[in-house]
């Protein structure tokens, strides 16, 4: 169900952004995007340990819950774009070494996320109530206590 949910959601997003963004500036927008996605990917985490350490758990999520109901606010005024309805002779052949780059990108994605699941499962005993244990260990060691 999530990769069919993925596979929706991502066809939209490019669909989107190559609409409404400036051919002319298509790089340094990816740019800033793609700055913006790593600066959250890194904060992200930290915040969130930060707000389950100082606050706890309601704080943490509810704080969460909060800015993903404010991420919506943006998309409200989002008009559609104007779409042609026929792709011109020869599209997909312009387009297919983008196609495959996006494709090998997601193989490579999936595969890493699938290969960091089979390690984490082998380097805990194959036993799942292992991360548990990892975690009490984690939380132990910045000073928590059980």
């Amino acid at each position: 169900m999530a990769a069919l949910a993925q596979a929706f959601y991502w066809t939209c997003y490019h669909a989107m952004f190559a609409a409404i963004g400036e051919a002319a500036n298509r790089g340094s927008q990816v740019g800033w995007r793609e700055l913006l996605i790593g600066i959250a990917g890194i904060a992200g985490p930290a915040m969130g340990g930060l707000m389950l350490t100082v606050a706890g758990p309601w704080v943490a999520f509810g704080v969460a819950g909060v800015i993903a109901l404010a991420a919506i606010v943006p998309l409200l005024d989002v008009l559609e774009p104007p779409i042609e309805p026929t792709a011109p002779l020869g599209a997909f052949k312009f387009y297919k070494r983008g196609v495959l780059l996006l494709d090998s990108d997601g193989w490579i994605f999936n595969s890493s996320a699938s290969g960091w699941i089979l390690i984490m499962f082998r380097g805990l005993n194959a036993r799942y109530a292992g991360l548990d244990e990892l975690k009490e260990d984690a939380i132990c060691r910045a000073g928590c206590k059980r």
